[in-house]
């Protein structure tokens, strides 16, 4: 926008209310807010339909985002290596090294592991190493 759009105390405070989660609005709805607001209820839901207040909401939640980040990075990076297949996928995307071939072969590994933890279970040993064996001649052959 080329303008400088100036808002209304009253409609900052309604920006900053709209920027928090639900949860945490105080107070919870927005027809409290108007008559702590002195105001009519249509008059906020009218604001609210205005791109020039909606703009300014995403750009507060987008720096109450930024606040936050070092923890929602924390988050991602748990998950992922906890084997989290979204969360993997994320974080690849996010650092540049995504390829569906990356994020199938993860998976995959993950999978075969979990195969082959049944199979060394019910399986005996010598059961279990000629499949490892086979297993291991395939992939050799086709790469």
């Amino acid at each position: 926008m080329s303008e400088t759009v100036h808002f209304s105390p009253r409609q900052l405070k309604f920006i900053d209310w709209l920027a928090l989660p639900r949860q945490e609005r105080v107070p919870l709805t927005q027809v409290l807010l108007a008559q702590e607001l002195r105001l009519h209820p249509r008059t906020l839901s009218r604001w609210r339909k205005k791109a020039e207040l909606q703009a300014e909401v995403m750009q507060r939640v987008r720096e109450m985002l930024g606040d936050d980040l070092p923890e929602i990075y924390g988050a991602l990076r748990r998950e992922a290596i906890a084997g989290s297949f979204h969360h993997i996928r994320l974080a690849l995307k996010m650092t540049g090294e995504f390829t569906e071939e990356q994020i199938l072969t993860v998976k995959l590994e993950r999978e075969m592991n979990q195969v082959l933890d049944v199979l060394e279970k019910e399986l005996d040993v010598d059961a279990y190493r000629r499949i490892l064996t086979a297993l291991s001649s395939e992939s050799a052959g086709g790469k």
